[in-house]
């Protein structure tokens, strides 16, 4: 049991003489425990609680019922309310309590020298007043107080902040007190939140693919957000950055609320009713995050583990829990820097993210330094265009591609990995489907053998440990592998030569990467001058004029083998990926098929910023939203559809020849299918009368023969030939110059003003 008489067991230090000198201190405020599980000590700790006027709001005129009904509640509640706290109690105690006093203990550990850090409850003990008094006792002056609720709410964070003015203003005292709440978007609690999630998702071998990740928070009543309380706004600012945070699919999560009593109406979705719906959709492996509990406690322990749990397995589901943040060393170490700092907020992902291990702004280094620690190590698919680069290893096929490659939530982690390695300061991984390249900026003062020594611990890590061979594995360095990055970022390296998607994948694989606190200053200013460069090689020679678009190529390629008029057609698009944003725009701008005609289904979140990008990629056209893509309402649309297109990213098939042969089409014409899943999401209907499929193969093939006939354009080789030689004559530019402005300066013939003026073109991009 957690011992209330010793302040020692609740992690509370009793300050030395020494150490009281310097009266500063943490107090961390939880929500509270019952002392025992017995239905006495259940019934006093509700009574406190649901007397509270922030739990329970009754009108002005009928406050003095908040008491009685209060104590009635208590009464009403307590045999039930104590048999559920039976099932979770420990030897040790109430597991709130004892993780509680764990969290004070591991805040103490880390702070520095002369801080002392005590932990309250707002219910029950040690209660906000005594541990108040304490403090004021042993001549604390400056006091930091850090309610553990992220998200702000009344009944929370509200009540608690109040009965710590109730004492200050009561009781003589000399405490300079500042509070540390609203840290809903802090980065470090949004980097641990996220970290532990993708370490428990590895560890229990759980996939976006076949896992849906539900964010289960407590409920509040509708009436109190309708008041002016944030705290739903909070929540779901949260979930979005932490899904960000952990590359986890947007389409894959959901976010909904527990703990609901009473008649009034509370938050919608309440979990349970939502893991139904789960359920009906055919989703079987479920991940739930208590997103707003940083402590396991009652609402954890036994309601989603116990509860609901029972709820999933009579369904046919399994239901895994993540635990709380509890003593996660990554959230102690952000509670830390909450409270000695202040929330950091993270506005957008990556945004507040400092450089790894370097906290230079970008426009302060030159491009000389950035070069000179570059390395890059990786394989990748032929494209159309030979790769002067690959002279050194032979060519990799799809299938050593599909080896090494990593999917979205395990990038932060194989990132972190990289920068463990001796003599590596920063790394970012271009993770494409046709190549998986690590570009490095290894530490400076590295002798020869030294850096090759690094750069073979990672190339083991990421490329032999997955059992390629080493020769199909391309080392680049220095100048040679900026060149190889401006080249692959202008399209020259793929399969549809020029295409302009790659240049956004190079963008995101940086963004990714800062996210994940491995790219750094180096690594930022190299991107985004090969950006600069490659946007001028567009702006500045015919190759501009050669930027295709993936999916018009291949839907072009299709609608002209089916003999497809598409702005005729009726078109079905399923899956709420990018690929399917990407494809509906194609539908309206290069087809002009009319809203009216295009039909998406959709699944995940209600709303957001990739469903803002849906819904601008759609215009006019239906949006539907499911649990399931084999529902009534998606069948009814494939049997009055011309064309079907998934935009999926997943290994289940959606479509298959015992589904397609209940479709009753009305006889309809032929029915195309276009498949860009690299998984495949059709089984069994390609020999079906009445159905043409063209598969991810087939569009690669498509793809691969317009490249053919592209490149045998002699204007498209005049083309290539000018952006072949600017390249070599801005690199060789860029050396030169650079390299010769930096020994003007080691001279002093550099004038002060351009050395002291850091947004220069002459020292950095912007």
């Amino acid at each position: 049991m957690c011992d209330d008489g010793n302040p020692s067991v609740r992690g509370e230090t009793e300050p030395s003489p020494q150490e009281a000198a310097t009266r500063r201190a943490v107090l961390l405020i939880n929500l509270g425990t019952p002392d025992a599980p017995t239905v006495p000590a259940v019934r006093q700790y509700l009574r406190q609680f649901l007397s509270d006027p922030e739990v329970i709001r009754l009108p002005k005129t009928c406050g003095f019922l908040q008491k009685p009904l209060g104590r009635m509640l208590a009464r009403f509640c307590a045999r039930r309310s104590a048999a559920m706290y039976r099932r979770i109690w420990s030897e040790r105690g109430s597991p709130l309590r004892c993780l509680a006093d764990d969290q004070v203990r591991a805040l103490q550990a880390v702070m520095p020298r002369g801080w002392h850090v005590f932990g309250a409850m707002r219910y029950g003990q040690p209660s906000i007043p005594s541990t108040l008094r304490r403090i004021v006792q042993l001549g604390i002056e400056e006091l930091i107080v850090v309610p553990m609720y992220p998200q702000y709410s009344g009944p929370t964070t509200g009540t608690a902040l109040r009965e710590v003015h109730d004492f200050l203003m009561s009781t003589p005292h000399s405490l300079q007190v500042t509070v540390r709440n609203c840290w809903f978007d802090d980065h470090g609690y949004i980097t641990a939140q996220a970290r532990l999630l993708r370490e428990y998702a590895r560890a229990h071998g759980l996939d976006p693919r076949e896992t849906f990740l539900l964010f289960s928070t407590h409920g509040l009543p509708a009436s109190y957000i309708r008041r002016g309380d944030p705290y739903a706004e909070q929540v779901t600012r949260t979930v979005s950055l932490v899904t960000q945070q952990m590359g986890w699919p947007g389409e894959r999560s959901g976010l909904s609320y527990q703990s609901r009593f009473g008649p009034t109406r509370w938050l919608q979705p309440y979990t349970d009713e939502f893991l139904k719906e789960l359920l009906d959709a055919g989703e079987r492996r479920i991940l739930v995050c208590p997103i707003s509990f940083t402590t396991d406690c009652l609402e954890t322990l036994e309601e989603i583990d116990g509860q609901y749990r029972e709820l999933v397995e009579a369904g046919g589901g399994e239901l895994y829990l993540a635990p709380a943040l509890n003593t996660f060393p990554p959230f102690i170490r952000a509670l830390k820097e909450i409270a000695l700092r202040g929330p950091r907020p993270m506005r957008k992902v990556g945004e507040t993210v400092s450089a790894h291990r370097d906290h230079v702004r970008p426009r302060s280094l030159r491009l000389p330094e950035a070069v000179d620690a570059l390395e890059m190590v990786g394989l990748s698919i032929p494209g159309a265009l030979p790769d002067r680069s690959a002279d050194s290893a032979r060519e990799a096929t799809e299938a050593d591609l599909r080896a090494v490659k990593r999917s979205a939530c395990e990038m932060p982690d194989v990132l972190g990995n990289v920068c463990s390695v001796p003599g590596v300061r920063e790394a970012f991984l271009w993770n494409t489907c046709h190549r998986f390249e690590c570009y490095l900026s290894m530490e400076e003062n590295l002798k020869e053998n030294e850096r090759e020594t690094s750069v073979g611990a990672v190339r083991r890590l990421l490329f032999e440990q997955r059992g390629v061979d080493p020769s199909l594995v391309r080392r680049l360095d220095r100048w040679q592998a900026l060149s190889h990055m401006v080249r692959t970022a202008a399209g020259f390296h793929s399969v549809l030569p020029g295409e302009q998607d790659v240049l956004d994948q190079l963008r995101a694989a940086l963004r990714l990467a800062r996210c994940a606190e491995s790219a750094g200053a180096r690594l930022t200013l190299l991107a985004q001058r090969t950006v600069e460069l490659v946007e001028r090689l567009r702006e500045e020679t015919p190759w501009g004029a050669y930027a295709p678009d993936y999916a018009e190529v291949v839907l072009r390629r299709v609608a002209e083998a089916a003999s497809l008029d598409l702005p005729a057609c009726r078109v079905v698009v399923i899956g709420g990926s990018t690929t399917s944003a990407g494809v509906l725009r194609v539908l309206r701008e290069a087809f002009d098929v009319p809203g009216p005609h295009l039909t998406l289904f959709y699944r995940g979140h209600r709303n957001g910023g990739h469903l803002s990008l849906l819904r601008k990629a759609l215009g006019t056209g239906r949006r539907v939203r499911v649990q399931t893509y084999r529902e009534r309402s998606v069948r009814e649309a494939i049997a009055a559809a011309d064309v079907v297109i998934f935009g999926v990213d997943r290994s289940e098939p959606i479509l298959d020849g015992e589904t397609m042969a209940e479709i009753e089409r009305d006889g309809r014409g032929p029915l195309v299918v276009v498949d860009f899943n690299t998984f495949g999401s059709t089984r069994g209907i390609d020999a079906m009368p009445g159905v043409r499929v063209f598969g991810p193969r087939r569009l690669e093939q498509e793809a691969a023969a317009y490249s053919t006939d592209l490149c045998a354009s002699e204007s498209f080789r005049e083309a290539y030939r000018s952006a072949e030689a600017w390249i070599e004559d801005a690199l060789r530019r860029e050396r030169e110059g650079r390299e010769a402005e930096a020994t003007a300066e080691e001279r002093g013939d550099v004038p002060s003003s351009s050395r002291s003026e850091p947004a220069s073109r002459k020292e950095a991009i912007r």
